[in-house]
């Protein structure tokens, strides 16, 4: 075994054998006890210890008691895929870190034959240049989140807006599922709770000019699961996360339940994603409600009365003038 895998099993023995409370209290391992096991500097062991929480394993450190684990949350491959039903059809394409999942499905696109690339997902733990709507940057920092894009070739026409509330409705069916968590939604691509922004989603078609049809379809999907220190001061008004707690991470766990979701409501028939877009109205948090929309020109005031099965708002302004709203920015602080 390497460094890692003695530091590791030597942490996670000492937390659970209860003979051994006495020489290692409440399961820590003083550094120096674990250099002379692994027979390495405690410096050596410092470094082990900072790779396994680059791997997802939580381990805590406090001075003059040592090291503790504390639980794993074990993001890989291998992990999404045992998670994933046996003969799926999904290629898992993983990276500790990218510029952007969405790019980097850009780029199979463009090597590859679009046919073979059909749900092939693109997942990271960071990203160093994450991308959101209008050109923003979309912050995706190590460890506490979960970034994907789906490759999605659509063997019909299929409304942008309805791929995008797809998608959200896939999210927030995911997270109920697995963290027990109900989110709301917010046009287009926003996943709210506690009135924070917990996740997003960014739906990009790469079409035929000739033709004009949609060839392509690339989702986009960043979401915060636990709380980050290192959120930019401008974000964290606006910002939340889905847990409080590192243990109720479950990464893996939920990135497969994720991408099930949102590629079986894709796949569904007419019915089945007309249901979607039932719950995508049931968890709007704007419909009823005073709004503030962005357009390219002068913004104005409205208040949000439907959305259409292809994800369209509909807003009627103060003079009872009822506008269609395909794309745009809507904001509640009036």
């Amino acid at each position: 075994m390497n460094v890692k895998e003695i530091v590791l099993e030597t942490l996670q023995k000492a937390l659970k054998d209860e003979s051994l409370s006495d020489r290692h209290p409440e399961g820590y391992v003083s550094g120096e006890e674990l250099a002379e096991i692994c027979n390495v500097s405690r410096v050596s062991v410092w470094k082990a210890v900072e790779s396994l929480r680059t791997k997802g394993f939580v381990i805590d450190a406090v001075t003059n008691k040592g090291y503790k684990f504390i639980h794993s949350d074990i993001f890989n491959k291998d992990q999404i895929e045992s998670f994933l039903p046996d003969g799926h059809d999904f290629d898992i394409r993983f990276y500790d870190c990218i510029d952007s999942t969405n790019t980097e499905a850009k780029r199979l696109l463009l090597q590859k034959e679009k046919k073979f690339l059909h749900k092939t997902i693109v997942v990271a733990m960071q990203q160093s240049a994450g991308r959101g709507r209008f050109g923003r940057t979309f912050f995706s920092p190590a460890r506490t989140g979960i970034y994907f894009s789906i490759i999605y070739i659509p063997n019909h026409y299929m409304h942008p807006g309805s791929v995008t509330a797809a998608a959200a409705v896939g999210l927030c069916r995911s997270i109920l599922g697995v963290y027990g968590v109900q989110c709301g939604i917010k046009w287009t691509n926003d996943i709210i709770y506690n009135g924070k922004k917990v996740a997003g989603v960014l739906t990009e078609g790469i079409s035929d000019f000739e033709t004009g049809r949609i060839e392509s379809i690339i989702i986009g999907c960043g979401i915060n699961i636990i709380p980050n220190e290192s959120f930019p001061v401008d974000l964290q008004n606006d910002a939340g996360c889905i847990c409080l707690q590192n243990s109720d991470a479950k990464r893996s766990l939920f990135c497969a339940t994720a991408i099930k979701e949102i590629c079986s409501i894709l796949d569904g028939n007419e019915s089945f994603k007309k249901d979607a877009m039932k719950e995508y109205k049931a968890n709007s948090v704007l419909l009823g409600k005073k709004i503030t929309v962005y357009p390219f020109g002068s913004p104005y005031e409205c208040t949000a009365i439907d959305i259409l099965d292809n994800g369209v708002l509909c807003v009627q302004k103060e003079n009872g003038d009822i506008i269609q709203l395909q794309s745009g920015e809507v904001s509640l602080r009036v």
